[in-house]
């Protein structure tokens, strides 16, 4: 069903957002899916890295690092000027512009820490995922350092998770 394909999951901090994200991405990836799974933060995006360096079929770290990576590869990475914001302007477009140009797709698209990401980020990386595929989103109101907006682009009410498994209150 679409419910269980395209799901919000709202969870608190120590409530083990990143290892569900990473057990739901090795589980997609051992159905033989291709899986992406991204985070803001470069340091949980080298731990999702590491967590599945042994799965071909994921490809995992940073949103602007995949981005980069994309742009850098087509030959289009934007150069850097002064008037410009870089990383919340000038790769996201040019990021943009990239994918919503090609047909290659994702089975699954899993973001970690999604309150990090600006609405639109999300624009982009609707482009990255199967119309049929699987698309989560994980993310914790509480943490949402940049003020972001939050306007996720999957319809339905989010799950919650609201148990701190990681430490004591």
């Amino acid at each position: 069903s679409t419910i269980d394909r395209n799901l919000q999951i709202i969870a608190c901090a120590g409530s083990g957002k990143t290892v569900m994200a990473v057990k739901k991405a090795r589980e997609l990836a051992a159905e033989g899916r291709r899986v992406l799974l991204l985070a803001f933060n470069q340091m949980i995006g080298e731990r999702l890295k590491e967590a599945v360096a042994d799965l071909p079929n994921i490809t995992a770290g940073t949103y602007h690092g995949y981005c980069i990576d994309r742009l850098k590869r087509a030959g289009r990475l934007p150069q850097s000027d002064q008037d410009n914001d870089f990383f919340n302007s000038l790769v996201p477009q040019a990021f943009l512009e990239l994918v919503s140009s090609e047909a290659d797709r994702f089975d699954a698209l899993i973001v970690d820490e999604g309150q990090d990401f600006r609405t639109d980020f999300w624009i982009s990386l609707t482009y990255l995922v199967r119309e049929d595929g699987y698309f989560y989103i994980f993310y914790d109101p509480d943490q949402n350092v940049f003020g972001s907006e939050m306007e996720f682009p999957l319809d339905g009410p989010p799950f919650t998770l609201s148990d701190n498994c990681r430490n004591s209150q």
